[in-house]
C-alpha cells in the first residue's frame, strides 16, 4: 500500500511526463521545419557534419580527416573483378544511394548532388609484387584524405602479380559521415553478387522469428508507463537523499 505521499509523488510524475512528452513533441516538430526549410530532401545530421568537420574531437588529439574514412580490404582468390565490371556495378547500383553521389554542403548543411566522374573513385594499379609491397601502397592509400569536393568515397583495385604470395586486392574507402559500419553491411546486401551477376542471398539461420506486431494503442500505453515509472523512481530516488538510511528494524534488535 502506497501511503498519501506516495500518490502525491505518482501524480506529480505523471504531470512531469504529460509536460515532458508534450514540450518534447514540439521541440521535435521546430527542429523538422527547421531542417526542412534550410536542407532542402537530404538534409545531414549535426554528427554527420562535424564527423565530415573533423571537429568532433580535441584539437590537441591532431586527428586527420583521413581517420574518419572506413577502410575495407577485401582479397580474392580467384581472381580481381574487371574494372568495368565494378565500373557497371557502381553506375548502376552504388550511386543509386543519394550519398554516394553528392558532396556535403555545411552552408545548407545537407547534401548538393554533383556529377560524378568514376575516373575520380576507381583507381587500378599495375600488378603487385609481394605482401610487404601491397601493405606499403594500402598503407599509402588509407593515409590518405578524400578530396571534398567530390562525393567521398574510393574503389582500389591492386592485382596481384603472377606468382605473387599474396591474392588480388580491392580497398574499399568511404567517409564515416556516408555510412556507419551497420549501413556499409546494409549496403553490400543491396549491391553484392554472385560471379555470374545474380543477387545474393544473405541466410541468417540464428535469426529470431519476428515478434507479433502490438497495436499502435498498446505500445503508446506501454511506452507512456514505461516513462512514467522511470520519471516516479527518479523522483522517488531524490527524495530518499534527503531522508537517513534507515529501516524499521535496528541492527542490534534480536532476531526473533
Amino acid at each position: 500500500m502506497m501511503d498519501f505521499d506516495d500518490y502525491s509523488l505518482l501524480l506529480a510524475a505523471t504531470i512531469v511526463t504529460l509536460v515532458a512528452l508534450v514540450v518534447g513533441r514540439m521541440l521535435h516538430q521546430r527542429m523538422a521545419h527547421s531542417k526542412a526549410a534550410s536542407s532542402g530532401p537530404r538534409p545531414m545530421s549535426w554528427m554527420e557534419e562535424h564527423m565530415f568537420l573533423s571537429d568532433c574531437f580535441p584539437k590537441e588529439a591532431n586527428i586527420t580527416p583521413a581517420c574518419n574514412v572506413i577502410n575495407c580490404e577485401v582479397f580474392f582468390k580467384d581472381g580481381l573483378p574487371a574494372a568495368d565490371e565494378v565500373e557497371k556495378l557502381v553506375r548502376e547500383d552504388l550511386l543509386s544511394f543519394v550519398r554516394f553521389s553528392a558532396v556535403p554542403d555545411v552552408k545548407s548543411h545537407g547534401w548538393k548532388m554533383v556529377d560524378v566522374d568514376l575516373a575520380n573513385h576507381i583507381f587500378t594499379y599495375k600488378p603487385v609484387e609481394n605482401r610487404r609491397a601491397l601493405d606499403a601502397k594500402v598503407d599509402g592509400i588509407v593515409n590518405t584524405d578524400l578530396p571534398s569536393d567530390k562525393p567521398l568515397w574510393q574503389v582500389h583495385l591492386l592485382p596481384a602479380a603472377t606468382g605473387a604470395e599474396q591474392k588480388d586486392c580491392v580497398v574499399f574507402r568511404c567517409h564515416h559521415t556516408v555510412a556507419d559500419g551497420i549501413s556499409l553491411v546494409q549496403l553490400l546486401d543491396k549491391v553484392a553478387t554472385t560471379p555470374d551477376g545474380k543477387p545474393i542471398k544473405f541466410v541468417n539461420y540464428k535469426a529470431k522469428k519476428a515478434a507479433v506486431q502490438s497495436s499502435i494503442l498498446r505500445r503508446i500505453v506501454y511506452n507512456f508507463l514505461y516513462a512514467l515509472e522511470w520519471v516516479r523512481s527518479f523522483v522517488s530516488n531524490l527524495r530518499q537523499a534527503q531522508q537517513p538510511l534507515e529501516t524499521d528494524y535496528g541492527f542490534d534488535a534480536p532476531l526473533s
